[in-house]
């Protein structure tokens, strides 16, 4: 990358209330650059991170017998002030996501959510006919 040239080009401020939720996903692989960075300015949640698809073509997600989340799923508590930068293979390989709730619980504590707020920071793909 040129010296000078920032290192994201697009941001999203979100805005959630209590028991929404954001649908697991990749971020749009021909449209945003690797390296993102999600600040959670507000409120807490868990987020959860899975396998993608993408990472192995014949990759069929298990469901764990005593949870609703597919085998391999990895849980993050964010809380107000939390950073969290995805790259390499946590970008390209991992989907993220955070389950509709009203609580969540972390190591057997109990957190109703609040109104939160987070900020996604990205660099954008050079513009091709494919990217949309």
């Amino acid at each position: 990358m040129p010296i000078g040239t920032p290192l994201f080009d697009h941001m999203i401020a979100n805005h959630y209330y209590p028991n929404d939720g954001l649908v697991s996903h990749v971020d749009l692989v021909n449209r945003f650059a690797d390296g993102i960075v999600v600040a959670s300015i507000s409120g807490s949640c868990i987020m959860e991170f899975s396998p993608s698809d993408n990472a192995n073509q014949n990759h069929q997600p298990k469901v764990n017998q005593n949870h609703h989340q597919p085998a391999g799923t990895i849980e993050m508590f964010l809380q107000q002030g939390d950073l969290i930068g995805l790259s390499g293979e946590a970008r390209w390989d991992w989907k993220h996501g955070i389950p509709v709730r009203l609580n969540d619980q972390w190591q057997g504590e109990i957190y109703p959510r609040t109104e939160r707020i987070s900020v996604t920071l990205r660099r954008l793909l050079p513009q091709t006919d494919e990217s949309f």
